[in-house]
């Protein structure tokens, strides 16, 4: 969050993601040199948080990157809300502790 919300890199990769939905090629690098690495790392931490107990066996960690990151990338992408520790610390606790009332 950090990264991305305080840092001229944040700034540019943020830019990077918009111009990749019309550019092709910039697509390929950036899945290729960038987003494809830290997804498997996300992923990896993930099955590892499976295998000591800490989440469920049946849970698809891909779902759980995209569940992640695709809230937080929204909100860089169509800034009507912005991203806050108190946005990540509430997804994060969602996601976790889930939205039922059951």
């Amino acid at each position: 969050m950090r990264l991305m919300t305080t840092t001229p890199g944040g700034r540019i990769l943020t830019e990077l993601i918009g111009e990749a939905q019309t550019d092709k090629e910039l697509a390929t690098a950036y899945r290729s040199l960038y987003s494809s690495e830290r997804r498997r790392l996300a992923a990896e931490r993930l099955r590892s948080a499976q295998e000591a107990g800490q989440l469920r066996d049946d849970v698809d960690v891909q779902v759980v990157v995209d569940q992640l990151w695709g809230a937080v990338y929204h909100r860089l992408l169509v800034p009507d809300e912005p991203v806050t520790g108190a946005f990540v610390e509430a997804l994060v606790g969602n996601l976790l502790g889930g939205i039922s009332s059951d």
